[in-house]
């Protein structure tokens, strides 16, 4: 299966960016953290980094377009390997990629009439 190339978040503000330049074209080879495309934002302008090997598949997004982090820029994958159906990728250019972290703050320590009670007593 081809994998996504995604418009990573670069920045905790930062919500869109801009592809400036693809550096390799549909067809070329691309190993696991060369660079593949350069992005503007507002804060910064950063080369994003493939994360896999093989041939770039397909550039969906044009140079100078702007877009919001998640949005799926293309796919690496094998020489003649199948895209996926574009309507059931996780991502598309004009519904950006969502994704439900876990919690990592534990609840804060409750006080019971003056005196400390554990997360895990009070729960």
């Amino acid at each position: 299966m081809p994998t996504e190339i995604i418009m990573p978040k670069l920045g905790e503000s930062v919500v869109e960016g801009t592809v400036s330049k693809w550096l390799l074209s549909e067809g070329e080879s691309v190993q696991q953290f060369d660079p593949i495309v350069e992005v503007t934002t507002d804060k910064v302008d950063t080369e994003i980094t493939a994360s896999a090997s093989g041939t770039v598949l397909k550039l969906l997004i044009p140079n100078g377009t702007t877009v919001q982090v998640g949005t799926l820029l293309g796919w690496i994958g094998g020489v003649g390997e199948e895209l996926p159906d574009r309507d059931t990728t996780t991502a598309r250019p004009d519904q950006p990629r969502t994704e439900t972290l876990p919690a990592t703050v534990s609840p804060a320590p409750s006080i019971n009439n003056g005196e400390f009670v554990s997360p895990v007593v009070a729960r």
